[in-house]
């Protein structure tokens, strides 16, 4: 009866949305909808995106609700990439507001992948979180520097007890390149004087 793809319709809501016939929270619902059904579907993700940046500095978005409904089409179909685009965009567009919301969705999100070891998307998504935090380090110069480090070697102990469980699991290999990259530039060797000179 819906062909969840067709970008017809879902134009179509956005304008009954715009012009108050519809509300964005009983979008949200249908894309909810549509989205267990058909978890890969970009189009309906695209609108809750949409209907998301009315919602998301409003008093009814619960951060962890939409995070728990990510987990959910994550779940459904393995390394779902539009699924965890679509979590990047959440998670940047909520970082500001919460300056806790990095370790939570660390802890969070390791708590996922111990479940589903294999998907790579999901590490791609915590590479992701990685580097936002990295950057975020620089930003702020060294006071963050500490934290991050411990976090890294939790990542590489972590990462070692997986790929000693499972050695061929390549996301897990690719994952700990990137991490292992994101040493670089965090410790700073002192230029040693040559004996010549």
């Amino acid at each position: 009866l819906f062909a969840p793809a067709c970008l017809v319709v879902w134009n179509r809501r956005k304008s009954l949305v715009e012009s108050g016939s519809l509300s964005p929270l009983e979008e949200l619902a249908f894309t909810g909808l549509i989205l267990r059904r058909h978890p890969r579907v970009t189009e309906p993700l695209q609108q809750r995106q949409w209907i998301m940046q009315y919602l998301i500095s409003s008093e009814t978005f619960d951060l962890s609700t939409e995070l728990d409904f990510c987990e959910l089409l994550a779940d459904k179909h393995r390394c779902n990439y539009a699924v965890w685009d679509y979590r990047r965009w959440l998670f940047k567009e909520c970082l500001a507001r919460s300056p806790t919301l990095m370790n939570m969705e660390l802890s969070r999100q390791l708590s996922w992948l111990s479940m589903h070891p294999t998907d790579a998307s999901g590490w791609s998504y915590r590479a992701h979180l990685l580097e936002v935090w990295r950057g975020k380090r620089n930003a702020e110069e060294e006071q963050d520097k500490a934290a991050f480090l411990e976090q890294l070697w939790q990542e590489a102990k972590n990462v070692d007890s997986l790929l000693r469980a499972v050695p061929e699991n390549e996301p897990v290999w690719v994952y700990r390149q990137v991490s292992l990259s994101l040493c670089n530039g965090c410790f700073y060797v002192q230029e040693i004087p040559s004996p010549c000179n």
